[in-house]
């Protein structure tokens, strides 16, 4: 059965198309694409003509509809790798190492990732590719028990001129005249890449995806997005980077208590960017003015309404205006007891 998901927020940056999790605020961005939607989404004309313009983006719903007919219905507890079906090289007469991409990744949350770079064909429902895929070797994160990998839909990061000095990238696994250990692209990437497809292809034509959860179940739509799948209208908003979904966020508020105190009186500088990522399990604040653009820091603020942090004696809502939509985030969906 479709899942029915209490809220929708579609993102589209060129062919894009896709949804996501909560914002963290002060993203890369385009400032003038973000200061004329800041504009538009004040007014009930403005978005209109945002909505007006994107919907002529989005595929036509008879053709989605035949489509689908024609294609067919620091850790208490241990991670344990057992409890998962792991890819075994050794079983694939296709299989590649890609040379000099090792890699050790570390996550806010205390996860931590080690392992190298293979090449094999990968495949997602009806479409596969040939593609570079990170072969993790090492995890301590209970979050991977029962899970066989992660898919990666993510923007392609820019390449640094030079690697930093604390690289996350495991040191002294690149020889002198290597070239420098790098992450693969992401998978959407390998599996809408142009090109003609070949035995190891059947690559999806448009490359867009959209993807809908709840605490138990998911469901993962390649080449657009099923309407039958949503309940209500779909919004749809640029995103305003080329290396994230970064999106425009005019308001945020803990019940009625705005913590985005704009001081520009100019409506096209009273925004935030802010980055929808459905891999964090936070909604991120920033506790500073922002260099003047905020009276004061809306981390503060909130912390000033709520006392205690981790047992806060006021439970509200949060409150966020992307674009001119309002999205709410009930208490017993953000606090996490």
């Amino acid at each position: 059965d479709m899942l029915q998901p209490w809220t929708t927020v579609a993102i589209l940056f060129s062919s894009f198309l896709c949804t996501f999790g909560a914002p963290n605020f002060l993203a890369r961005h385009d400032p003038s694409a973000a200061q004329r939607i800041a504009l538009l989404a004040r007014t009930e004309a403005g978005r209109a003509e945002l909505h007006s313009h994107l919907s002529s983006l989005v595929e036509n719903t008879g053709e989605a509809a035949e489509q689908q007919k024609e294609q067919g219905e620091g850790f208490a507890i241990a991670f344990v790798p057992a409890n998962s079906t792991v890819y075994d090289p050794d079983e694939s007469t296709t299989f590649k190492v890609v040379p000099h991409q090792a890699f050790m990744l570390g996550y806010a949350d205390n996860t931590h990732l080690k392992g190298f770079q293979g090449k094999d064909v990968v495949q997602l429902g009806d479409y596969y590719s040939f593609a570079d895929f990170g072969a993790i070797t090492d995890c301590n994160s209970p979050d991977f028990n029962d899970v066989d990998g992660i898919v990666g839909f993510g923007m392609p990061s820019p390449k640094p001129a030079a690697p930093p000095p604390s690289s996350s990238i495991m040191p002294g696994m690149s020889p002198q005249g290597a070239p420098p250990a790098d992450l693969p692209m992401p998978l959407l990437f390998a599996l809408t890449a142009p090109g003609k497809d070949d035995a190891n292809d059947n690559k999806v034509q448009r490359r867009a995806f959209s993807f809908f959860s709840t605490d138990k179940n998911a469901e993962l739509h390649l080449g657009g997005y099923d309407p039958e799948a949503i309940d209500g209208q779909l919004f749809l908003t640029p995103s305003i980077s080329t290396h994230d979904y970064s999106v425009v966020a005019v308001s945020l508020k803990y019940g009625d208590e705005e913590l985005l105190d704009f001081k520009p009186e100019n409506p096209r500088l009273r925004y935030m960017p802010a980055i929808m990522d459905s891999g964090t399990s936070c909604l991120v604040i920033p506790d500073s003015n922002l260099n003047g653009l905020l009276g004061a820091s809306p981390w503060a603020k909130w912390k000033g309404i709520v006392g205690e942090v981790n047992k806060p004696k006021v439970k509200e809502s949060f409150h966020i205006n992307i674009a001119g939509r309002v999205f709410d985030i009930p208490y017993e969906t953000w606090y996490l007891s």
